[in-house]
């Protein structure tokens, strides 16, 4: 897989499809949509992020559909991957995927919408 950093959406949308791991790693900001891309399409996340809270933590355990990197490890990434077991963390990917997507028609059971008022009720409570 190889890019010259300059390609269309479409294209960028493809790779992600056609990827089994896809890498993301801390930038500038606490929270970027390449997370969520990365999900929606179908691809286990490969995250080299320190102390990076993810999404949803409180819900999901994330150790079951991505690979967790620390910064000093990232050296022997292509090990590490070796050793996950693709399948089951796929498989697990699947399960969750629905919370990370929007539907045109309104909010259903289990999507980002539904998953993001639990999330604010769930800190609602905490207030009582």
């Amino acid at each position: 897989l190889s890019t010259s950093g300059q390609d269309k959406p479409r294209d960028y949308m493809t790779m992600l499809s056609k990827s089994k791991y896809c890498l993301y790693v801390y930038g500038d900001r606490a929270h970027t949509a390449r997370l969520y891309d990365i999900i929606t399409f179908g691809c286990v996340p490969v995250i080299v992020a320190d102390g990076y809270d993810l999404p949803f933590s409180w819900l999901f355990d994330w150790s079951k559909f991505s690979v967790r990197v620390l910064e000093d490890d990232v050296a022997t990434l292509p090990s590490i991957l070796d050793r996950a077991d693709y399948d089951s963390l796929r498989r697990e990917l699947v399960k969750v995927h629905s919370f990370f997507q929007y539907h045109n028609r309104g909010s259903i059971f289990g999507d980002a919408f539904w998953i993001t008022m639990l999330g604010v009720r769930r800190q609602l409570a905490k207030c009582t």
